[in-house]
C-alpha cells in the first residue's frame, strides 16, 4: 500500500514545515517499505524528486531542509 499526503500553497504564505513533517510521518501507517516526495516552489529550477527505501520519517529531516524558506 501507498499513502498520498499532499500541500497546495495557494496563499504565498510560508510553508507550514511542521505540519507537513507531522503528515508525512502519519503516512507510514500505509505501509514503510519505501517511500518518495516532489517539491516544488516558486523560482525553483526544477522540482527536487527524492525516491528512498524504508519508512517515511527517515526523510523527515529532508522536508524541512527542502521547504524551510521556500513557498510552494
Amino acid at each position: 500500500m501507498c499513502g498520498i499526503g499532499g500541500l497546495y500553497n495557494v496563499t504565498g504564505v510560508k510553508t507550514p514545515v511542521a505540519h507537513i513533517a507531522s503528515m508525512w510521518c502519519a503516512l507510514e501507517d500505509r505501509g514503510t517499505h519505501a517511500h518518495g516526495m516532489a517539491f516544488n516552489w516558486v523560482g525553483a529550477d526544477k522540482p527536487v524528486v527524492s525516491k528512498n527505501v524504508g519508512p517515511a520519517s527517515d526523510s523527515k529531516n529532508k522536508i524541512k531542509k527542502y521547504l524551510s524558506g521556500n513557498k510552494l
